[in-house]
Parts: structure tokens; C-alpha cells; sequence
């Protein structure tokens, strides 16, 4: 993720300043994080407001209320998430000291979400999509003995059987 930081040629202000890679690594590094640790959707990356975002039991670690989703689209099924270490202190370095609670952490559509995860990521060298970190978070699940039961729970799915490709 150290790449997250270096200017980029952007399509329409040309090379960014090195303030503003700054800036912008900072919300990347979060996005990224977070769309893997909590295994995000990018629907749910953009919905995710301050007030969503909440201490969790140990100091390094935030719990993300997922509000609605795909598979909770009435938003009536408790959904808590938990991201920590490197990831919290990503996502507490981009929060504003005054953010209001329904204020958006990434300030982002669904598309932006996923063309800047994409950009991320390629400049990382990585060939990947917002929709990786969910496929990358299941399988590391997986590698650590999780039960399907357990990764589905975790990640918000519903039903264990793959899309068609």
C-alpha cells in the first residue's frame, strides 16, 4: 500500500500534486482496507456513514454497521462488521474531527468506489476489483478453517453457491 501515496495522471487535472496523492492515499488505503476486512460490497462502501462506524471492545478495532445490502436490501437483520489494526487506524485518519454522523466516510458513489478500488490497486501492480476483496476475504476465511456457514455469516451472503462466471 505504499504506492497509495505517489501522484497519479489523472484524466482530467493532469498529474496530481503531491498533496493531493496524499490526501487521496489516505481515503485509498482506508478503501481498500475496509472493503476487505469488512468484506464490503462497493454499494456498501459508498453507503457508509460516520455514525456506522463505532469503537468495538479492543482499542485497535472498529465495528462497521452494515445498514442495507443486497441481501438485507429492508435493512431489518443486524449486520456488524469489524475491521482493526492498520485498517481502523486507516479509516480514523481520514475522519474529519467534526463528522457528522450521516456524513458519508468515502464522499463516493458506488461506481467511484469501484474505479478508485480498481486504480488502487493497478497502481499497487494488482489486477483487481472492488468486487476482489470480498472473493480474497472468503477465501482467506476458507484458508484459516472458517466453515461455509462461518464466511457466509461474515460476508452477507446468503446462499454458498457461486454466479455463473
Amino acid at each position: 500500500m505504499a504506492k497509495c501515496d505517489l501522484p497519479r495522471e489523472t484524466a482530467r487535472r493532469g498529474m496530481e500534486s503531491i498533496e493531493t496523492a496524499a490526501k487521496r492515499g489516505r481515503s485509498d488505503r482506508a478503501l481498500v482496507g475496509v472493503a476487505f476486512q469488512a468484506c464490503l460490497r462497493r454499494s456498501e462502501l459508498a453507503a457508509l456513514t460516520w455514525g456506522d462506524v463505532e469503537p468495538a471492545s479492543t482499542p485497535e478495532a472498529l465495528r462497521i454497521r452494515v445498514r442495507q445490502s443486497k441481501t438485507n436490501q429492508e435493512g431489518d437483520k443486524a449486520d456488524v462488521r469489524l475491521v482493526k489494526n492498520g485498517v481502523a487506524k486507516a479509516l480514523l485518519a481520514i475522519k474529519p474531527d467534526d463528522a457528522a454522523p450521516d456524513a458519508s466516510v468515502f464522499g463516493m458513489s458506488a461506481e467511484t468506489v469501484a474505479r478508485r478500488f480498481k486504480a488502487a490497486c493497478q497502481a499497487a501492480g494488482v489486477e483487481a476489483t472492488a468486487h476482489s476483496a470480498r472473493v480474497a476475504y472468503a477465501s482467506e476465511l476458507t484458508r484459516l478453517g472458517a466453515s461455509t456457514t462461518e464466511v457466509m455469516n461474515s460476508g452477507g451472503w446468503t446462499t454458498a453457491r457461486r454466479p455463473p462466471a
